[in-house]
């Protein structure tokens, strides 16, 4: 029982010490373990008010430091963090490995499941929507693509830093395609996805105004979600608050697509040409997918050429289109 004593005698001397040096300790945690603030995963909850004269001591003081403690967590700006940081517990508790995809999140099917990832709720959690989204009416399965965009967006409890992946190919190869189905299938696995019509420099910057719309009521100014239309300088306001939204501390499983980034701003005549670049969020952690003709674009990120489709699969190509004619004639695919 000596030694036991002792024991907690020693603990007991430990939790002062480290109590006393918190300002010590936490510096020299920040500095050691930078990239967790990089990556949006560190949190320090510090009441900095109202407790100035109390000591370990002071046990009686209980109902001072309950106030103080209130008064802190009650701030907003804390609020916020709290809940942030609460989110990001919630998904990384459940994160296991896949044989397919190392180390990302495991599927989702139902909205148990979101409750349980806390992907369903939380202060940047955005309901998905096919709004804007091109209609795929057959998709030809992609195996190996698909693999190399799971591989290279979805959160992982790893790396949680920016990922981007370039999606080119000739028109009509099918990257939207692909891109489609990726979005559908995955979209669980993100707190948030927006589609972005990148065909021309005025479709990109409406789509992206259009997401003020979708953002949650306090994470926006209520002037960006309510705009409808207005001049370049609104315009330019409303994006410029939808960009910063990726970059806020904690937000970081967002995925956002841009679609046919096909103007090439280094040419000088067209008017609609743009440069992507001024588009894409400054924070480093999210993923972004780019579908494009462009190949210099590759330089972005992660290259993924789409080409030409194999037999099996120009096959499945060739019966999508043919099968309702075929079978609305009664003639067997296999005749042809």
């Amino acid at each position: 029982m000596k030694a036991f004593s002792d024991q907690w005698s020693l603990i007991g001397k430990t939790l002062v010490a480290i109590a006393t040096e918190t300002e010590k300790t936490a510096e020299r945690f920040c500095r050691e373990n930078s990239h967790l603030d990089n990556e949006g995963r560190y949190f320090r909850f510090n009441v900095l008010r109202g407790l100035e004269g109390i000591g370990l001591e002071d046990s009686k003081q209980k109902n001072a430091i309950i106030a103080a403690t209130s008064r802190y967590i009650e701030s907003q700006a804390v609020f916020k963090q709290i809940k942030a940081c609460a989110s990001i517990l919630a998904g990384r508790n459940v994160r296991s490995p896949s044989p397919q995809v190392h180390d990302t999140l495991p599927d989702v099917e139902s909205p148990a499941d979101l409750a349980r990832l806390g992907l369903d709720s939380g202060p940047y959690h955005v309901n998905f929507s096919l709004k804007g989204v091109p209609i795929v009416r057959s998709f030809v399965e992609r195996a190996a693509e698909m693999e190399q965009l799971e591989n290279a967006l979805l959160p992982s409890t790893i790396n949680w830093r920016r990922k981007i992946m370039i999606v080119q190919g000739l028109g009509g190869i099918g990257k939207t395609q692909l891109t489609v189905e990726f979005a559908r299938r995955h979209n669980r696995h993100f707190s948030a996805v927006f589609w972005i019509d990148g065909r021309s420099h005025d479709s990109l910057r409406r789509s992206l105004a259009a997401v003020a719309k979708r953002l949650p009521n306090d994470e926006i100014l209520e002037q960006s979600r309510s705009y409808t239309h207005g001049t370049n300088e609104e315009l330019d306001a409303v994006i410029h608050d939808v960009l910063s939204w990726p970059s806020v501390t904690g937000n970081a499983s967002w995925l956002l697509i841009f679609d046919n980034v096909d103007r090439d701003v280094t040419n000088t005549e067209d008017l609609e040409a743009y440069d992507i670049m001024r588009y894409v969020p400054d924070a480093d952690h999210g993923s972004i997918l780019i579908t494009t003709r462009l190949a210099r674009l590759a330089q972005m990120g992660k290259l993924l050429p789409l080409t030409t489709v194999n037999d099996e699969q120009a096959m499945s190509i060739l019966e999508c289109f043919a099968s309702s004619a075929l079978q609305s004639k009664s003639i067997p695919f296999q005749s042809i």
